[in-house]
């Protein structure tokens, strides 16, 4: 079964790690559409043979880190179950999909009724337990608000953090004196950094260590903008979330793939709040993210690995919604994918 894992960084992370938690496999229902009697024991067996068949030297898999030894490739797991007719039915696979909220309420079984309460009580949950972050109580010294990483690497800028020297695709080492090694989120090392004039960031391009002064800008209002969308998701108030995603936008001015998928998220949980038909605004917001989640993908080593799996229930849930262009246009983007090349130290 698949099984994503997130990146994460101070506010962007935080909400990364919200929605990663709903994209984690461990709780995704599958079914089986070439064989509807098919049920867990199937599952199991298949799921079993898809890892087996799939389980290769560490060296052959792409993004597997480490020394010697076997490991599962799990995109092609994932396509071995795909092909074997198991598709997630549970909205906690990424991005939130919407073909529940819009069936007819007589082809909602007791089953799926439970797996959208217990998303939704998740994703509650989940914002709560950042919001008591000791981290999050209060907004930084200084401001990240302008650039998004995944798994350390740089993904997103806003002008004035390109403007200072930050490039796309640089992997973070250390703010100031502060090694990112010691921690284990990016979120928790921003924590300690002083106010000053400016942060003395230390990065990886190109294999070389590069040092990059960012200014050291006021933190509250891109502190408040985050507190208000995981205040909203905490809440259950989701057309209130999505508004808050939106702000957060115009406040940083950085529009990453992690906040339009939890801008999708929100949607999702709206659409299934009120039993109305998902709007184009959804269907717009699912083929953004799609879009800025393989633009991201090139500034990291593992290309599309990780979102793969998403860009392909997107442009099915796109197709299955009617947006057949939409569809094609993330699956064209996907056969034109190219890494970004590396930044020149």
């Amino acid at each position: 079964m698949e099984v994503r894992r997130v990146g994460e960084r101070r506010w962007g992370g935080a909400l990364v790690v919200a929605v990663g938690l709903l994209a984690c496999g461990c709780s995704t229902h599958y079914r089986n559409t070439l064989h509807p009697e098919y049920g867990q024991t199937q599952f199991d067996r298949d799921q079993y043979e898809c890892r087996r068949e799939n389980t290769q030297p560490r060296a052959q898999v792409v993004g597997a880190y480490g020394g010697a030894g076997m490991v599962v490739d799990e995109d092609m797991a994932s396509r071995c179950l795909a092909a074997r007719g198991w598709r997630p039915v549970s909205p906690d696979a990424p991005p939130p999909m919407p073909a529940q909220p819009t069936r007819p309420a007589s082809t909602t079984t007791p089953e799926d009724v439970a797996v959208s309460r217990a998303r939704t009580e998740r994703i509650q949950r989940t914002a709560r337990e950042l919001l008591d972050k000791p981290y999050y109580r209060e907004p930084f010294a200084c401001d990240d608000g302008g650039f998004m990483s995944v798994k350390n690497y740089v993904v997103d800028l806003a002008p004035w953090v390109e403007a200072a020297g930050l490039r796309k695709g640089d992997r973070l080492v250390a703010f100031g004196d502060i090694s990112l090694a010691q921690y284990d989120t990016t979120s928790a090392a921003w924590s300690m950094v002083p106010r000053g004039d400016v942060v003395a960031m230390r990065v990886d391009r190109g294999g070389q260590e590069v040092a990059v002064r960012l200014p050291c800008r006021d933190a509250s209002e891109s502190w408040r903008a985050g507190i208000a969308v995981l205040r909203a998701m905490a809440d259950g108030r989701w057309a209130a979330c999505a508004d808050a995603v939106q702000a957060y936008f115009r406040v940083t001015r950085v529009t990453s793939a992690a906040f339009l998928q939890v801008s999708a998220t929100c949607m999702a949980e709206d659409i299934r709040a009120t039993s109305r038909p998902a709007p184009e605004q959804f269907w717009r917001t699912l083929h953004a993210w799609g879009t800025k989640a393989i633009e991201e993908a090139r500034y990291r080593p593992t290309g599309l690995t990780d979102v793969r799996p998403g860009l392909l229930q997107a442009s099915d849930a796109l197709t299955k919604a009617g947006r057949s262009t939409l569809a094609e246009d993330i699956k064209q983007q996907m056969a034109a994918f190219t890494p970004a090349p590396a930044a020149r130290p």
